[in-house]
């Protein structure tokens, strides 16, 4: 099991919580504490691997996130950020790697989140 990440349960709910819902980090951290071998059949359920997207638009449809500029993907990995972009998705990267942001750890995600929703209320898309 891994039980040893907080920093993206922190920031889901920290924009949760910007949406009005509070959030354990139970809650948060839940499907983080899958065994690798779930998180890999959950990956392969898609016809490729990464950087194809097919994951990401598994994960859109089966969430229902619309409109597809809506979507983001946040990687510290060439292959995480090549499927967000490959995508059609914003993308926050831990790692200079191509992404549209670049951020130095998690903890900096939601005032990039807060900059991506302005750019769509003016019409930008990915």
């Amino acid at each position: 099991m891994d039980y040893g990440v907080y920093a993206p349960a922190v920031v889901f709910i920290e924009v949760f919580k910007r949406q009005g819902v509070e959030i354990t980090m139970e809650e948060a951290r839940a499907p983080m504490g899958a065994h690798k071998k779930v998180r890999i059949q959950e990956i392969t359920e898609a016809p490729a691997g990464r950087p194809f997207p097919f994951a990401c638009w598994k994960n859109a449809i089966e969430l229902q996130v619309c409109p597809v500029e809506a979507r983001l993907k946040i990687g510290d990995t060439v292959p995480d950020i090549g499927e967000g972009l490959n995508a059609g998705m914003w993308v926050i990267g831990l790692a200079p790697t191509g992404a549209h942001y670049v951020v130095d750890g998690i903890w900096d995600v939601p005032p990039v989140i807060d900059e991506i929703n302005r750019r769509l209320a003016c019409g930008e898309k990915p």
